[in-house]
């Protein structure tokens, strides 16, 4: 189930369109949310941040994803520490927010691109972690240290005079042979 949560009624009524009326509950107070017995762990309620404060997201039973005007690498930082596992545009496009939900309920994390970008540069490298450069192509090597510089699909391609169809196509073969699930865990692991 997808839960919306603002006192905007044309943010709920958007939600409700993507997801469909019949998978999309609308409440307008995050404490109508809390302790109501028909939520799961499973759902993800899509919260609109500009009626919240961080002290309402707290202890929500379900996952968690916050909605914002305009994304803020700071606010995202902050939203990550207590516990939301998506942040973005809430004017996003529909495909965007399918996409950002699938990911929620995988248990991946979604941020949008630039924001991404920034955390992958301000993290500290782990040198613990193995190394999958040997089961990597040559090219795709490069694709994944690009990735961990905070390069984007498009600026990859410019760098290695490719498509973006090409990286995406790389990117794919480095999740499937290294096992990481996303582009954050990927520049972790090559930075």
């Amino acid at each position: 189930m997808i839960i919306a949560v603002s006192c905007d009624r044309n943010f709920c009524r958007t939600v409700s369109d993507i997801f469909g009326q019949k998978d999309t509950v609308s409440v307008g107070l995050v404490n109508s949310l809390k302790g109501r017995h028909e939520v799961a762990p499973s759902d993800v309620a899509i919260l609109d941040l500009p009626y919240l404060t961080p002290t309402e997201i707290a202890n929500i039973p379900c996952r968690v994803v916050i909605l914002t005007s305009v994304p803020k690498f700071d606010e995202a930082l902050k939203m990550l520490k207590i516990g939301v596992k998506a942040y973005g545009n809430r004017m996003m496009h529909p495909d965007n927010m399918k996409q950002m939900v699938s990911a929620v309920k995988t248990g991946q994390i979604w941020l949008p691109p630039d924001i991404v970008n920034k955390l992958i540069n301000v993290l500290p490298a782990d040198h613990s972690l193995l190394t999958f450069t040997e089961e990597l192509t040559e090219r795709e090597t490069e694709v994944a240290k690009l990735v961990a510089q905070g390069k984007s699909n498009q600026e990859i391609a410019d760098i290695l005079n490719i498509t973006v169809r090409t990286v995406k196509a790389h990117m794919t073969s480095i999740f499937s042979k290294t096992g990481l699930r996303d582009r954050l865990a990927l520049a972790l692991h090559f930075k």
